[in-house]
């Protein structure tokens, strides 16, 4: 999947039910598999499919390193390209993981890339993944994490239907990844006081 020259795990989680999560109660997060924040958007022909959070007590440690503890949790696949090829199969496959304890959102990716190796290399070139949350319901604006190949990391707001990314926004949240030859891992560490988020959003 191919989302800016060799950025091929460019995956999404959307309307995601942060005040259920944060308040202690099981969530299901519909999520869109696609290439960028405007494929969840009001005209978007993605169907829309749920990921099952499920809460733990002893969370995953952020390494980069995808560790048994993560096959507690629902994942999702079978995304689509935004880039070069909107709205067909990629030619590597995503799976996404998502989990939760009283305070955070975890999220993990597992982007295999058997016909080129991952990409690091602090250039705009280099391979990422970027997980997107509505947390409004408004399915125009919400919030992105992004993290490269590289270690290297950006947050900020996604507005406009997911046309508008504004990076000025700055939250505290934590990530590792780590590249093999025919994959890269990726997991993150959210703080549901992280995000602003709607009450009683589901």
């Amino acid at each position: 999947m191919s989302a800016s020259g060799r950025g091929w795990t460019y995956a999404l989680v959307a309307a995601l039910g942060l005040a259920l999560a944060a308040s202690g109660k099981a969530d299901t997060a519909p999520a869109a598999g696609g290439g960028g924040p405007a494929t969840t958007g009001a005209g978007s022909n993605v169907p829309p499919r749920s990921v099952d959070i499920h809460r733990l007590d002893d969370p995953p440690r952020i390494d980069g390193s995808l560790e048994p503890i993560w096959q507690q949790g629902d994942s999702t696949s079978g995304f689509v390209q935004n880039q070069p090829f909107e709205k067909t199969p990629p030619t590597e496959q995503t799976t996404v993981y998502l989990l939760q304890d009283d305070d955070n959102l975890y999220v993990a990716f597992r982007c295999y890339a058997r016909r080129h190796p991952p990409t690091a290399n602090y250039t705009k070139d280099e391979d990422y993944v970027t997980v997107s949350f509505d947390p409004f319901g408004s399915r125009t604006t919400g919030y992105y994490f992004t993290v490269y190949g590289s270690g290297m990391f950006v947050e900020g707001l996604t507005e406009d239907d997911g046309r508008v990314q504004d990076a000025s926004w700055e939250g505290v949240w934590y990530h590792a990844d780590r590249l093999y030859p025919d994959r890269m891992e990726v997991e993150m560490k959210i703080p549901f006081k992280t995000v602003r988020f709607r009450e009683g959003l589901a």
